[in-house]
């Protein structure tokens, strides 16, 4: 049994849905459980399942006030379903099935850590939920060492699986290029963001420098592929900076990278992550990349080159190395390479995979 907190696309999202469709089905037979209604919109990962006739099931939790009635509702299909082990990921499924398996002693949990999140009054609670976890799984090294010398976890319960990318999806999508409404080949440089509209992603401070790097390149495009809580209030901002003409708002996207293969390289100005999804599949497609150096970024770009890791504290550095990268084709070309090559011998989709069967025997 996998347990999340939705089914809306997103990073956790996938894995989720990876692992429900992907698992040796001569051995596990999964059922996907999601505290909040099932989606509509970005049902794409809600679609797939149901496709690949994986059990569904909602428990209709839309408010912390739905606590007592979504455990209640978990601890029926717990006690239906009598799984081998059950799964759970974020921070709002790894509390509530703490919580309900505590009526469930010989049913083993493992938890998953998905981001190294600085609300600190999250690192307790998650903690006393996951006491009884066999496992408890981050998705990189940095949330690993966040969870142990700031969360207090016991070194022995701690593992580290990290994201895949499923290389043949993002090579079909790059292949099949799209041009977005507004682009034109005799501008740029253009650059590319992926990801959702919160004040995690950084973008509010990425558009607060932009007029910077304009005074460098005075048609560069930002290209922004996704939704989020900040959409209208970063919209705001960068016309308030008289920069309407060169943000374009692209939206939420099922196959974003088809529409920004025209990008000269991509940027994540995130504050924190774990370990970034958009990260992975933009180093897939073989376009550079500037990032800040957060939870994941650092082991994942690993000892490429530098000028892709800009300091989160110092957001002046995320646009000068920006600046750098585009300036030379060289450059762009050669991060490009590492990226790709580094992504399909490091994290691929049925390695994760693999390491989570590996996980799942463990407690079973």
């Amino acid at each position: 049994m996998l347990v999340t907190t939705e089914l809306r696309a997103g990073g956790t999202e996938r894995c989720v849905t990876e692992l429900a469709t992907r698992l040796d089905p001569e051995k596990y037979n999964c059922e996907v459980v999601c505290l909040a209604p099932f989606p509509t919109e970005r049902m794409q990962f809600y679609e797939r399942l149901r496709e690949q006739q994986v059990s569904l099931s909602s428990l209709n939790a839309r408010s912390a006030f739905d606590f007592f009635g979504a455990k209640r509702r978990l601890a029926q299909r717990i006690q239906s379903q009598n799984p081998a082990a059950v799964l759970s990921f974020l921070f709002h499924a790894n509390v509530l099935t703490g919580a309900t398996l505590k009526k469930f002693p010989r049913v083993p949990h493992i938890g998953n850590i998905r981001v190294a999140d600085p609300r600190r009054w999250r690192l307790p609670l998650e903690r006393r939920s996951l006491q009884r976890a066999r496992n408890v799984i981050c998705v990189s090294h940095s949330v690993r060492d966040y969870c142990q010398f700031k969360g207090h976890y016991s070194e022995n319960r701690l593992s580290v699986i990290p994201n895949g990318v499923d290389h043949t999806a993002i090579e079909t999508q790059i292949s099949h290029p799209l041009r977005p409404e507004g682009f034109r080949e005799s501008s740029g440089p253009h650059v590319g963001f992926v990801g959702r509209l919160d004040s995690q992603k950084g973008l509010d401070r990425l558009i607060a420098y932009w007029p910077k790097l304009r005074g460098q390149f005075p048609n560069a495009s930002l290209w922004i592929a996704g939704d989020g809580p900040q959409a209208k209030s970063l919209a705001g901002q960068g016309k308030a900076l008289g920069l309407e003409a060169c943000i374009h708002w692209l939206g939420w996207r099922a196959q974003p990278w088809a529409l920004l293969e025209h990008c000269d390289a991509f940027v994540f100005p995130s504050q924190w992550e774990g370990m970034s999804n958009a990260l992975l599949e933009g180093m897939a497609t073989g376009k550079a990349i500037v990032a800040n150096m957060i939870e994941g970024v650092s082991e994942v770009l690993g000892p490429g080159p530098a000028c892709q890791l800009a300091e989160v504290r110092q957001p002046e550095t995320l646009v000068a190395n920006l600046c750098q990268v585009l300036q030379d084709p060289e450059v762009r070309s050669r991060c490009g390479h590492f990226n790709r090559d580094r992504v399909l011998q490091n994290y691929s989709i049925e390695g994760m995979v693999g390491r989570f069967e590996s996980a799942i025997e463990g407690v079973i």
